[in-house]
Parts: C-alpha cells; structure tokens; sequence
C-alpha cells in the first residue's frame, strides 16, 4: 500500500517541537512502518503551535494546506525511546484558489518548510 502523497482534509498529522521554534511534520498511518512516513520540518513563531485550536498553514510538496492544532500529548515517535510533546492537528484544507497570490505568500511565508532526507 502507497501513501496518498496529498492529505485530504481531516488526515491526521503530527506536528511535535523539539525546540522552540522548529516543528517536526510526521504524516503517520498504522498501516505504514516508520520509513514510510513523510518527514517535513517547518518554522513558525516561537510558542505558537503550543495553543490548542491554532489554524498553521504548511506546505506539503509545494501546495499549501491549513492544519488545526487539537490536542497536545505526548508519544513516541520516530526513534525508537524517543519521547517527544506531540500536536495532534487536523488538516482543514488547501488555502483558497481565490485568495489574492499576496495573500496566499503572506499565509506560505509563515513558516519555512523542508523536507528531511
């Protein structure tokens, strides 16, 4: 089974910190062994993704997409004993075709994504 490379509104993801300002993006899906998931890195303002409810933009390979912070809790993820603060966040949709291209950079231009390799 192949992982859909767009998430659809509603997927879940994973947006856990390690310091205070870079965020760990993990498509996750049981049905997928640890290499398969999707690792990004993104930037945003220190403390932001810390509130429950916080709509983040990302870009997940270069379209840009709206994530709602639920819950925060705390799992292991990616190595193995690695405990991590993990933001439980949905995703609510890709930002709007008819928003201004101003607009929609200003939204891009919040955070630095990156792909781990």
């Amino acid at each position: 089974m192949c992982l859909n490379p767009i998430p659809k509104c509603g997927d879940l993801v994973y947006l856990g910190s390690k310091s205070t300002r870079t965020y760990r993006l993990v498509i996750s899906d049981d049905t997928f062994n640890e290499k398969s998931k999707i690792v990004w890195l993104l930037e945003v303002q220190s403390g932001q993704a810390s509130n429950k409810g916080l709509r983040v933009p990302f870009l997940f390979r270069d379209e840009a997409f709206f994530v709602k912070v639920e819950s925060i809790t705390s799992v292991t993820w990616e190595a193995p004993n690695s405990e991590a603060n993990v933001r439980e966040v949905k995703i609510l949709g890709p930002i709007p075709s008819e928003a201004t291209e101003e607009v929609q950079a200003k939204m891009v231009s919040l955070l630095f994504a990156k792909r781990l390799k």
